[in-house]
């Protein structure tokens, strides 16, 4: 993997490239209003929509997305990202960028305005989640 993802990158979300996967969410989303749709398998992939969403924190010292791990085991890692409506995230047990069919370690696409994450909830149902940037007014 190369150092540097951009704004089109795709592939598995690994305990090596987690904090650039941060990084970019944190790039795309900072000071910019987004819609979060999620699609679940079970829920027979209705959509749940939530637009006007923006990057927010509890506190002044603690950023938007943080991304944490298991330390020293180096078996686990995640990111959290606190916005308007809460919190969202994503966790992998994924050291290398290898296939996952499963899903179980989530597949992430970053489409310039847009990222696509494709994952399993610990239920084993798969789950969509979409979240674009939406049109400065």
């Amino acid at each position: 993997m190369k150092k540097g993802l951009d704004l089109r990158w795709r592939g598995m979300l690994t305990i090596l490239n987690i904090d650039d996967v941060a990084n970019l969410l944190q790039q795309l989303l900072t000071g910019k209003r987004y819609a979060f749709v999620a699609a679940n398998e079970d829920r027979g992939f209705k959509p749940e929509v939530r637009t006007g969403q923006r990057l927010e924190s509890d506190r002044a010292d603690k950023p938007s997305i943080t991304v944490y791990r298991d330390d020293p085991g180096n078996t686990f890692a995640g990111f959290n990202v606190s916005d308007t409506d809460g919190v969202w995230g994503c966790s992998t047990s994924l050291r290398e960028d290898e296939y996952d069919p499963t899903f179980k370690n989530p597949y992430i696409i970053f489409e310039n305005d847009k990222v696509t994450i494709i994952h399993c909830a610990q239920a084993g149902n798969k789950l969509y989640w979409v979240i674009a940037v939406e049109p400065e007014k």
